[in-house]
């Protein structure tokens, strides 16, 4: 049940292309007539394993340079900085090491039909750095943000915006940047 909802969350957001420009982390210009089109950035949102086999599941992101001081700057996007994986991947495998190990984690993830490996569940672990809301759930401790992705996508009858993935993901649209909750 959970692994269908997992994939259901984590398919939803394959291929979508995130467009929205933050304002430059160095000059703190928000024109997009100052942040000029620097191409586009294919990432790997997780890697569902489905019938028995890795699929990557990706989204682009895209790039801009900023024209007043040349600092490149990616849209807004559903990923933590200095992470691979999407956030709510990111969130699951540190809610669920809280709690088990990282050899249980991983396990468990892989019956979620996420695949990930103990290494970068333990570089996530350690880190340390962000604070992740969690519901208990039949004996685990899922991330909200999963949750509400996968509700979000298996509900919604119109077609999903990045910013409603966004925000589903606990990322919340300030005036000018985004915040992670």
């Amino acid at each position: 049940m959970f692994g269908e909802l997992v994939i259901t969350a984590l398919c939803g957001v394959s291929n979508m292309i995130f467009m929205d420009p933050p304002p430059c982390p160095t000059c703190h210009e928000t024109s997009k007539k100052t942040l000029l089109d620097h191409g586009m950035l294919k990432r790997r949102f997780a890697t569902a394993i489905i019938d028995d086999k890795k699929i990557k599941i990706s989204v682009s992101v895209k790039r801009y340079i900023c024209k007043q001081c040349g600092q490149v700057v990616c849209a807004h996007s559903p990923f933590y900085p200095n992470t691979r994986l999407g956030s709510p991947v990111v969130d699951l495998a540190i809610s669920l090491a809280s709690r088990y190990s990282f050899y249980q984690t991983s396990q468990i993830m892989e019956v979620l039909n996420i695949s990930i490996s103990r290494s970068a569940i333990r570089t996530l672990a350690q880190s340390g750095e962000w604070n992740i809301t969690t519901v208990p759930l039949s004996g685990l401790v899922l991330p909200a943000s999963l949750l509400s992705l996968g509700t979000l996508i298996s509900t919604s009858h119109r077609h999903l915006t990045p910013e409603d993935v966004l925000v589903a993901c606990g990322f919340s649209m300030g005036e000018h940047e985004i915040k992670y909750n």
